[in-house]
């Protein structure tokens, strides 16, 4: 049997939804009268917890990116702590699509989005703490680690130019304002054209600007300037050498801490003459790799964090380092860890779980390392109150959807800089009762490769049909029925959406919404079960189509949408080939030695 890594999510599901006083887990098969002979609201308030997603200080405040669960699904937040971390209080709503920021001060600061594919992403700036946000450039660069360069009441960011589809860019310009506008004057960079597409490390102090240009066959080029970045000059170098990305931080006009992505690994470096010269931290025996950084505290004092789920703290210039032991899971590999300075001595810890489900943790210092506590979520005070008419009449058009006999193009939508690319569609069909099943039969269809593979649920059992290419035999192996809770879950993976609409009724415990949103182009109806700690949210058409945004599977930037069209589609239900017959305790691997779609993902 293949691997089935998602059955464990969608028994979450079932038991979450059942838990919440789910009705019956069938569909109904008779039409549903609704009559409402008074219009009651149900209202809850809650506290919506905050999942962290994102950390920065400066000046003695520290600043939290978050997300909570709110009326159209999942709202961002932004936060502030005046006391090293301990409290967080709402300041804000950061602009959407966004997952990093810095500020500058208590009042000015900037956020965008790191994790763009293209490296150029939009540059927002506020001025009154996070409260409202502007737009200050509509491309810059977002380059490690720290693309907005802040220094001495002004900032500086580098913006590609004249860039064509595939990212190739003609000119880089260096940008610089004060931190208090948003008005920014940009200067053409002396750089070629292999220099402008290749990465560019930035530092600044005052008005002496740093540029590293990286050679994987030399020595990284620094150019350095003295006036703001309006006239540059290349600064022979040594001690950079081989490094395709090369970045910098300033503490002072001669001390420079860098690292230096060679490949898969990458070594941290310090100058004390102004870039001129850059020595390896001698105190760091151990391999980096090349998603290493270093955070300068001061010019002797710096976080090494060697790529891997750890921090290290030098306090003498790199010749001694010792482990940032926040908590007994500094080391955890389930975990990228990210800290942020309110001071010296004030840290704070994120720990962003890398598998979906688990929870983001908080640590603070006041000490500088010496003894950490526990930072836990805020809560955010949330009310909600949906029609008791609304939410019978949303009940009522979901199961109606299902008796409805419909063909269902079912499309996983991944983010536009999503770096997996496109993901095959796959169809579903599901009708009133079709031969001998009294529930109806039910068919999964996904491409594979250049052929289809099916899964068919009918009266006799389940079969799973493969054809390897266009106008090629059917293979097909059944009837199987479910003999194991891993089959049937696997089974209902295959429906989701439809299993979550069968499943829905008046007793599911709030908090509930009711609202709209716009998905793809269609505005749906939407109920979002915001007690599930997955926040799955059920959408309809105005048909009773169903749509199905399940965080579940995908993560809070990604969307499965399920759009139904009504039509005839008796045909699918008939086996197109005569089955192998299967009588083992296990599902054969009809697709090889590659495994065979499942819900949707090759």
């Amino acid at each position: 049997m293949r691997s089935v890594r998602r059955i464990g999510a969608v028994a979450a599901v079932a038991m979450t939804l059942m838990l919440a006083g789910c009705t019956s887990s069938t569909a109904p098969r008779h039409a549903m009268t609704v009559r409402v002979t008074e219009a009651v609201s149900i209202t809850s308030e809650t506290g919506a917890r905050v999942t962290p997603t994102a950390v920065t200080g400066v000046a003695g405040d520290l600043w939290m990116l978050g997300t909570y669960p709110c009326s159209t699904g999942t709202c961002p937040v932004l936060m502030r702590s005046t006391g090293g971390g301990k409290f967080f209080v709402r300041v804000g709503s950061p602009p959407l699509a966004i997952d990093s920021m810095e500020f500058a001060n208590s009042e000015d600061g900037y956020a965008y989005d790191a994790a763009a594919s293209t490296g150029a992403t939009t540059l927002y700036w506020t001025g009154d703490g996070g409260k409202v946000w502007h737009s200050a450039l509509a491309r810059f660069r977002a380059s490690r680690p720290l693309p907005v360069v802040i220094t001495r009441g002004n900032a500086y960011a580098l913006v590609p130019k004249g860039c064509s589809g595939d990212g190739q860019c003609r000119v880089l310009d260096l940008a610089s304002s004060a931190v208090t506008s948003a008005v920014w004057t940009t200067m053409q960079l002396p750089l070629t054209s292999d220099e402008v597409n290749s990465e560019v490390g930035l530092a600044a102090l005052g008005s002496k600007v740093w540029l590293i240009v990286a050679a994987a066959s030399a020595n990284a080029v620094p150019l350095v300037s003295e006036d703001g970045g309006r006239s540059f000059e290349s600064l022979p170098s040594r001690g950079m050498s081989g490094g395709l990305a090369c970045n910098a931080t300033a503490t002072s006009t001669m001390t420079l801490w860098g690292f230096c992505a060679t490949g898969s690994l990458g070594y941290a470096v310090r100058s004390t003459n102004g870039g001129r010269d850059f020595a390896r931290l001698s105190g760091w025996k151990y391999e980096a790799s090349s998603a290493g950084s270093i955070l300068p505290l001061s010019n002797n004092e710096a976080i090494f964090q060697p790529g891997v789920p750890s921090m290290w703290l030098t306090r003498d210039n790199g010749r001694h380092f010792s482990a940032v032991r926040f908590s007994s899971l500094w080391q955890s590999p389930n975990y990228g860890f990210y800290i942020a300075f309110a001071s010296t001595t004030t840290w704070l810890v994120l720990g962003i779980h890398e598998q979906p489900g688990g929870a983001n943790l908080m640590w603070h210092t006041t000490n500088d390392g010496r003894s950490w506590h526990s930072v836990t979520a805020p809560l955010l005070n949330t009310s909600t109150t949906v029609s008791g008419a609304n939410l019978f009449r949303f009940i009522a058009l979901a199961h109606k959807g299902l008796r409805e006999p419909f063909e269902a193009a079912y499309r996983f939508n991944p983010p536009l800089d999503s770096p997996t690319g496109p993901i095959p569609s796959f169809r579903v069909w599901s009708e009133p009762a079709v031969g001998s099943d009294p529930e109806g039969n039910f068919v999964y269809e996904s491409q594979f490769g250049r052929g289809t593979f099916r899964f068919i649920q009918t009266g006799n059992g389940d079969y799973e049909c493969l054809r390897t290419a266009p106008r090629r035999a059917w293979k097909c192996v059944g009837p199987f029925r479910p003999q194991s809770i891993g089959q049937s879950m696997q089974v209902e993976g295959y429906r989701l959406p439809m299993w979550v609409a069968q499943n829905l009724g008046t007793g599911v415990l709030g908090p509930l919404v009711l609202s709209h949103r716009t998905v793809l182009g269609r505005r749906l109806w939407c109920l979002n079960i915001l007690n599930i700690q997955a926040e799955g949210v059920l959408c309809l058409t105005k048909t009773g189509q169903l749509a199905f945004d399940a965080k579940w599977f995908i993560g809070p930037r990604q969307l499965e949408l399920v759009s139904l069209v009504l039509t005839e589609s008796k045909s699918a239900f008939l086996l197109p080939a005569k089955p192998k017959p299967w009588t083992g305790p296990v599902l054969p691997n009809l697709c090889g030695k590659v495994q065979c779609p499942l819900m949707g993902l090759l």
